[in-house]
């Protein structure tokens, strides 16, 4: 989880902890009182100690849940197979170094290569994933994201070969196997479909 992912949970988080740190300040010493038999008439905690508690126990459950985040983040981190990333990062693995990997939502991907984070493709919006090859529709999000190309990549080779028009795209997928028109599915989907099947791969 990066820094400003860390702030914007931070942030989003306050007034809900805020709302469970008050309770907390009046709960607290009164447990703590009861525990150490603290006679009832010595039992007064002022409103600035008890606004102290309040803030204590609110940045206590923020830090927390923040902390939790980031170990969540990295745990299983380096493994390959079984990685699926966390917060606002998704991935699925392709063919070792080859990655698909999405950012901020899970409705376009591009693929990359794991760990250095080198993109080879980018705006991928539909794909089919077939043996070795992954076969889909993208748009240049830099140049013209309403245009749409098309691709086949190859997941053990890394050849990334693309195709200006749906017709040459589906003749080049059918000459390497694929079902025409390809049933292209959204990442969504593929992405579900691929987490959720008992026979993937798990190394």
């Amino acid at each position: 989880m990066g820094s400003l992912s860390i702030v914007f949970w931070a942030l989003l988080l306050s007034p809900v902890a805020f709302l469970i740190g008050v309770p907390l300040s009046y709960l607290v010493p009164a447990l703590f009182y009861r525990f150490r038999k603290v006679p009832l008439d010595k039992r007064e905690i002022g409103c600035l100690a008890r606004g102290f508690l309040a803030i204590v126990f609110t940045l206590a459950i923020v830090g927390g849940v923040c902390i939790s985040g980031v170990i969540l983040t990295f745990a299983r981190s380096d493994d390959y197979w079984n990685y699926q990333g966390a917060f606002d990062y998704w991935r699925m693995p392709l063919e070792p170094p080859y990655e698909l990997s999405m950012l901020n939502s899970l409705d376009e991907a591009s693929i990359s290569t794991w760990k250095s984070n080198s993109c080879l493709i980018a705006g991928i919006t539909q794909y089919e994933k077939k043996g070795k090859y992954l076969a889909g529709c993208n748009s240049d999000p830099l140049v013209h994201p309403e245009m749409l190309g098309y691709f086949i990549f190859n997941c053990q080779t890394g050849e990334l070969k693309k195709y200006a028009d749906e017709r040459n795209f589906s003749s080049a997928c059918h000459e390497i196997g694929y079902v025409i028109p390809v049933p292209l599915k959204s990442v969504q989907k593929n992405w579900d479909l691929y987490w959720e099947s008992p026979d993937r791969r798990k190394k």
